[in-house]
């Protein structure tokens, strides 16, 4: 009897878990552009790291939107992306340019650790390449366009960025660029729906008062 009991209430919790995660819903954050205090200006255009206040925290982050312009203070609502969002058909880029240009995009992103500002910018040129291939000529700019074909070679259509970087996407209706930042990144805190504690409430009742005959 004590062991259906335990079955019983192991069995509850891991669907009540399930629940409150398929009930949780991320909120959207309040992203600003800040500066571009580690970017080097190629071709009069700041290439490298951007300067992002989210939710109040500082980070640095690459944009991946060569064809959309901001200014310093620019402020809009965005979302965090995670390479499981991508892959179920979210981001600015998913429609245009797939899944696979995320994943070349990732690798990139991936060999920025232990680079001096100039290497990241050519790292930041080859990814606009890859998100904008029509707008943007790397003839003048070798070691950019040697990672732009090491990228899209093939070797890392399938690349898993999973730990390694996150995508701030805008929200609807906001005209402005994309970012990509190192996971983890601050995270869209999740609440369960109201209707989901509704229907649980039931079950821990049953769980208490079987703790209670025992």
């Amino acid at each position: 009897m004590m062991q259906t009991k335990t079955l019983f209430i192991t069995t509850f919790f891991c669907l009540a878990l399930g629940l409150f995660t398929s009930a949780a819903q991320a909120l959207p954050v309040t992203a600003k552009l800040t500066g571009v205090s580690d970017a080097v200006v190629i071709d009069g255009v700041y290439t490298g790291y951007y300067d992002l206040q989210v939710d109040g925290t500082n980070l640095l982050a690459l944009c991946d939107d060569y064809e959309t312009s901001m200014s310093l203070g620019d402020t809009w609502q965005a979302t965090w992306l995670t390479r499981a969002d991508v892959l179920a058909g979210k981001g600015k880029f998913n429609a245009s340019r797939g899944v696979q240009a995320y994943n070349e995009v990732g690798y990139l992103f991936s060999l920025l650790d232990g680079t001096n500002r100039w290497k990241r910018a050519q790292i930041h040129l080859a990814i606009w390449k890859i998100m904008s291939p029509t707008s943007l000529d790397l003839d003048d700019e070798p070691l950019a366009r040697s990672y732009y074909l090491e990228a899209t070679s093939g070797a890392h259509d399938n690349f898993d960025w999973s730990g390694v970087m996150r995508v701030l996407t805008p929200l609807p209706g906001y005209h402005v660029q994309e970012y990509l930042a190192a996971a983890p990144t601050p995270a869209n805190h999740s609440v369960p729906e109201p209707g989901m504690l509704w229907l649980l409430l039931p079950g821990l009742g049953l769980v208490f008062r079987l703790g209670r005959r025992r």
